[in-house]
């Protein structure tokens, strides 16, 4: 004995179906705007207490006395050496792209070290 598995719809409840599907999916679609709208507004800064001011202050005074004493340990740099390093760099051609082959099987790009990972559809030549 044979048994018919396909579920049978009437052509009404087809239509129902396909309409709600298409509302509920426009509503989302219309709601989407306002839920990133929502999400994207940045919330007012609030003022800091007194305790909150003193705190910035002594971390404030920290963070530069940090800064004078790192100063103040590295060494001066020389302004000519700068400028021929900083001129040497533009110089410097741009990396080369890592070699990518095609591998004779299936014709995939393939890495030397046989990765396939992140590779371009086209090999390069």
């Amino acid at each position: 004995m044979k048994t018919n598995y396909r579920m049978t719809t009437t052509k009404k409840a087809h239509k129902t179906m396909i309409t709600t599907r298409m509302l509920v999916m426009g509503f989302l679609l219309a709601a989407l705007p306002a839920g990133v709208a929502i999400v994207s507004a940045a919330a007012p800064e609030t003022p800091l207490t007194a305790a909150g001011q003193k705190l910035e202050a002594r971390y404030a005074e920290k963070l530069k006395a940090l800064q004078a004493e790192v100063t103040k340990a590295l060494p001066p740099i020389d302004e000519a050496k700068k400028a021929a390093f900083l001129a040497a760099a533009k110089e410097q051609p741009p990396f080369p792209r890592p070699p990518v082959f095609a591998e004779a099987t299936t014709g995939r790009p393939v890495r030397p070290n046989g990765s396939f990972r992140g590779l371009p559809q086209k090999a390069n030549s």
